[in-house]
């Protein structure tokens, strides 16, 4: 089970770190969303892709 989270966490491209601290900073799609200038469809994808 822990390896196959290590696989999963070396997975992760920058973008995805981005998106990921800014939610993290924000507690806020909707303001990830204008902060970084991304849609919702692309947030929603690359949050379902970290899980």
């Amino acid at each position: 089970m822990l390896r196959g989270r290590r696989e999963k966490l070396s997975e992760l491209n920058t973008k995805q770190i981005d998106y990921i601290l800014e939610l993290t900073a924000t507690l806020n799609f909707n303001r990830v969303e204008e902060n970084l200038f991304i849609s919702q469809t692309k947030l929603t994808y690359q949050i379902s892709a970290f899980e």
